[in-house]
């Protein structure tokens, strides 16, 4: 019985911790001390893009604050992961494939100078991010291809003259 219940509470740990957004500042202070530390580029931004897909970073981040595990755990955490989330794959704006999933609809617009323009912008690109994610899926292309052209929600509203 006490197995049981004890099964009852680590499923019920790892849902809520699977459930939850990573956080960019518990990371931060959890980690930073660590061997091998390095700051997410724009985590908020990471984190935004990567809704529901960080469970394996957000359970390690959540082991590395307890104390004496953040050695062992943030590496885990880490937006280059090593060990069990090293497979967890991040999502970014991907020129490349804005240009092969969109180039097709109407309205388009090449991006030229479109990886400058994402690393010189990485605030804010979880919106464009997430539209191109959807437009890459079957017969999404049409709906979700205009918000990363326009001013409100695409690379138009970062790019710099």
């Amino acid at each position: 019985m006490a197995q049981q219940v004890l099964a009852t509470l680590i499923l019920a740990l790892c849902l809520s911790w699977a459930s939850a957004a990573f956080n960019c500042s518990l990371y931060a202070s959890t980690c930073s001390g660590t061997t091998g530390y390095t700051a997410y580029s724009s985590c908020s931004d990471t984190v935004a893009a990567n809704l529901g897909g960080m469970a394996c970073r957000i359970y390690h981040l959540g082991v590395a604050a307890m104390a004496g595990n953040a050695t062992e755990h943030c590496p885990h955490a880490a937006q280059d992961a090593t060990g069990p989330c090293a497979t967890e794959v991040l999502k970014s704006f991907d020129c490349s494939l804005y240009a092969s999933t969109c180039s097709g609809t109407t309205g388009y617009t090449a991006y030229s100078g479109c990886s400058d323009t994402v690393a010189a912008n990485p605030l804010g690109m979880a919106c464009c991010t997430y539209h191109l994610g959807v437009a890459a899926m079957a017969g999404n292309a049409a709906e979700h291809c205009p918000p990363c052209r326009t001013r409100s929600h695409g690379l138009l509203r970062y790019r710099s003259s």
